[in-house]
């Protein structure tokens, strides 16, 4: 009795396993692919779909085959943004190809479809064509074979409403991830132009203080040296004066920034002026001002400033009604000096430097860390 039901066990295994479908799995690079049919049992005539998970492959130090390494893992992790960059070229009989698209799953990534209503039985070949980000891909799988349609005739098909119901879902998830894109888009060129303004303004206004101020200082030199008696003097401050006067301004930032500036050394080859001070390509870089209680500070120079305008008021009224003089300058001095010095002393103000120091990004990339760092384009601008 025993060896009846053991007989009739071995004849029922193969009846079972003939009708178990699964899905083909493969490495390439760094990533691991598996490609199936989405309803099983594949019936030619009938709208189907191929499956495709792509997903990261994690390292087998103790097996020896990528194919084997793949197999042993599970999809997880899976990775999206795939649609456009891969293609499964279908083929038939090594004669016939067809190139289908795919459809990203919104529910989980790295999951696509390939939809395709296969019209012949038998085994077909999947192509997988194109790159897993920077891997170039080029995939030959073998997923299960195609079942002719009277394998499964009854009841009748609805083949045609679900190619419509599935045309239509795809459209609207083209339209859909349309859509998504053109408001992605506008996000980024809105945060692109949020970006533009603020580094405009913040380029603009350094460069507005700063030349206000070199301004000033070169023009009363100049306009000095202008009326010096002195021939040299005199002479070489009208010729700068001509010579600036007749050259365009564009012309002066293009000299500066593609000639001078350009001719600058690289950060590793640049020589410390005075110790602190380093002038390369990529910009000049300056130690830095680290305060604390800077506000206590900045309240010493404005009380100053405000004592000293007291001060020479008071000296004019009693040089107009008593005839005395007092050494408002001296005074002055001594305020602007004792002042600041007393928020140093006792009002907890300190002042310290933050000198740059040259970093190694990358084997042949060097930036100088620390300080303040002021670019080409602030330096010609400038200048």
């Amino acid at each position: 009795m025993n060896y009846k039901l053991f007989f009739l066990s071995l004849l029922l295994i193969p009846s079972f396993t003939g009708i178990v479908y699964g899905h083909t799995v493969d490495g390439i690079g760094d990533y691991r692919i598996e490609i199936g049919w989405m309803n099983e049992p594949v019936v030619s005539g009938e709208t189907n779909a191929l499956e495709l998970y792509v997903s990261p492959l994690t390292a087998c130090p103790d097996i020896p085959t990528l194919l084997e390494c793949a197999n042993s893992q599970e999809f997880e992790n899976g990775i999206d943004g795939l649609r456009k960059m891969l293609k499964v070229q279908f083929v038939y009989d090594k004669t016939e190809t067809i190139t289908l698209p795919l459809t990203a799953d919104h529910d989980v990534p790295g999951k696509y479809y390939a939809f395709i209503t296969p019209t012949i039985s038998g085994y077909y070949q999947a192509n997988l064509i194109g790159k897993i980000l920077e891997t170039p891909v080029n995939l030959s799988l073998h997923p299960p074979p195609i079942a002719e349609r009277s394998y499964i005739e009854f009841p009748q098909s609805a083949d045609l409403a679900l190619t419509e119901v599935i045309d239509d879902n795809s459209k609207l998830e083209q339209k859909i991830e349309t859509l998504e894109n053109t408001i992605k888009n506008l996000e980024t060129s809105n945060d692109q132009l949020k970006d533009q303004i603020d580094g405009y303004f913040v380029m603009v206004l350094p460069i507005g203080i700063i030349g206000i101020i070199i301004a000033t200082i070169i023009g009363v030199i100049v306009g000095v040296a202008r009326l010096s008696p002195n021939f040299l003097i005199n002479k070489f401050a009208a010729y700068y004066v001509e010579f600036f006067r007749n050259i365009p301004l564009l012309l002066q930032i293009f000299f500066w920034y593609f000639a001078a500036l350009r001719a600058l050394p690289l950060p590793q080859d640049a020589e410390a002026i005075f110790g602190v001070f380093f002038l390369t390509i990529k910009g000049l870089y300056v130690p830095a001002f680290i305060w604390e209680n800077f506000n206590i500070f900045l309240y010493s120079i404005v009380a100053s400033i405000i004592a000293i305008i007291v001060i020479r008021i008071q000296a004019k009224k009693l040089q107009e009604t008593q005839g005395k003089q007092i050494p408002v300058f001296f005074i002055s001095i001594g305020l602007i000096l004792i002042l600041p010095l007393l928020s140093f002393l006792i009002g907890g103000v300190s002042l310290s430097f933050e000198i740059p120091k040259l970093k190694q990004l990358a084997a042949t990339s060097f930036v100088y860390d620390g300080g303040l760092s002021l670019p080409p384009e602030l330096i010609a601008l400038t200048l």
